[in-house]
């Protein structure tokens, strides 16, 4: 099978599970958002935005740079896998105490307080479930961590019905998500087996270079989770429970939006970091050509999500969450940049260059805190959400001049200006034809007029072409 055909392969895999675990889990939130209400919902987000700061510990920049290493040392696979576990669990164990012993030291309410001690056991299974997920990844096989994703979503979302149902409390609905993430690591571990039985045989040499590369990640991850989490610890604290609510409503829209464009992110890593190592022409093409996508998919449905939000926010909340539709107009604009930044931080990963992303994290963490600082207070909220938007533009701003040192992307200038035509085109048609029409018939035309235009103006070429050929030929 041809790389291409591997790569569209596996990510058509991470999309499917990823739309089904998606779409069982905005099942999930709007019935758990309309019996919580906003402040408990706030609440329960919290919760895991707290837990996100600990899980990192465990995490440590290992998968990445297990993805990394597996790709580009095949013979070594079972020796990596295996350091890199024992690595996970002392690190779990240091992760588990600090999360338990900070949510004591701080003034938080008592029923808070126990809800972090229970979700805090997830640490062990939720670090496990990401070394097994390299595995996968590192052999374009993730259809296996898509399976484990799912099966534990579909027995998270079955008892959470019933605490609905039944009048059951958030701490019942906190137990379930702890029992999903256990269950989601024993499918994992079992499905790892297949590829790989680890050696646990200890091996400094290895400790001390999974450790050392993994630092930087480690570090970059932690300011990454910072500027991505610390939003919402600061709106909880500065303006309470209600404000998280409005702004993790627009949060649950966002994230399922970004599903094809993450699945082609996930696919490419261990090919780039291939050719990181072999080949820099081939890392050149394989990087103008997923930005290329990632343009050409994310742009239209930011776009789209731009004119719709009150419709969007109305139909899965309710009209007790209008007040998010502006937010979700602003932080729709986020995933264009997370997915370019995302390209740019792995192209940079796969050639060594990890020093440069965890400088630019850092300085988009500390931006992120001045900017939340300034803007929560007199603009609740929308504050947050223009503090996220900027700090991912700066971002963008600091990681694209390394990445071009050694990428040369000359050849996708006319492929950007199409796009940016045809998403013209597609904005004048949704301003003109939305509030005289039926909202479900301009969406789904909408699709239709943009990739029409995209194809006439000469959008399509010859690599496209190629691709295609490659993609569909046995």
């Amino acid at each position: 099978m041809s790389i291409v055909r591997k790569i569209a392969k596996n990510t058509g895999i991470i999309i499917t599970g990823n739309v089904v675990f998606k779409l069982i889990s905005l099942v999930v939130t709007i019935y758990l958002v309309r019996y919580l209400g906003v402040a408990d919902f706030g609440k329960f987000n919290f919760l895991f935005a707290y837990l996100s700061f600990f899980t990192l510990i465990t995490e440590f920049g290992l998968s990445t740079i297990l993805i990394r290493e597996i790709s580009q040392n095949k013979d070594k696979t079972a020796e990596l896998v295996g350091n890199a576990l024992s690595i996970t669990f002392l690190l779990s164990i240091l992760s588990f105490i600090l999360s338990i012993t900070m949510i004591s030291l701080i003034s938080y309410p008592a029923d808070t307080t126990f809800y972090i001690y229970v979700v805090s056991i997830s640490i062990f299974f939720i670090s496990y479930s990401g070394v097994y997920a390299s595995i996968f990844r590192a052999n374009l096989k993730m259809e296996y961590n898509q399976y484990a994703k799912i099966i534990s979503r579909i027995f998270s979302a079955i008892l959470i019905f019933f605490v609905i149902f039944s009048g059951g409390k958030l701490i019942h609905i906190v137990i379930i998500m702890v029992v999903a993430e256990f269950i989601n690591a024993l499918l994992n571990y079992s499905y790892s087996k297949k590829f790989i039985n680890p050696s646990f045989k200890l091996n400094i040499d290895i400790w001390k270079h999974l450790l050392t590369e993994s630092f930087p990640i480690a570090l970059s991850s932690m300011f990454a989770v910072i500027y991505h989490n610390i939003d919402i610890i600061m709106l909880s604290s500065m303006r309470g429970d209600t404000s998280v609510g409005y702004y993790s409503a627009a949060l649950k829209v966002v994230a399922p939006l970004g599903l094809i464009t993450s699945g082609l992110t996930m696919s490419l890593f261990p090919v780039i970091s291939s050719y990181a190592k072999n080949s820099l022409e081939k890392l050149s093409n394989a990087y103008v050509i997923s930005l290329k996508y990632i343009l050409l998919i994310s742009l239209p449905i930011t776009v789209g999500v731009s004119f719709t939000s009150k419709e969007i926010i109305s139909f899965v909340f309710g009209s007790e969450f209008m007040p998010a539709a502006i937010v979700l107009v602003i932080l729709i604009w986020v995933q264009l940049f997370v997915f370019t930044n995302t390209i740019n931080i792995d192209t940079l990963i796969s050639l060594h260059k990890q020093n440069k992303v965890t400088k630019v994290a850092f300085a988009g963490s500390i931006l992120n805190i001045l900017l939340n600082s300034l803007l929560i207070p007199k603009y609740d909220f929308y504050g947050a959400s223009f503090a996220t938007v900027l700090t991912e533009i700066i971002i963008l701003l600091l990681l694209f001049p390394s990445v071009l040192k050694k990428v040369n992307i000359s050849s996708m200038n006319k492929s950007i200006i199409k796009i940016l035509l045809a998403n013209l085109i597609l904005s004048i048609y949704l301003f003109i034809l939305l509030p005289k029409f039926n909202f479900y018939v301009i969406i789904f035309t909408s699709v239709f007029v943009y990739f029409t235009f995209y194809f006439l103006i000469g959008g399509v070429n010859d690599m496209d072409k190629k691709i295609f050929k490659k993609l569909f030929h046995h």
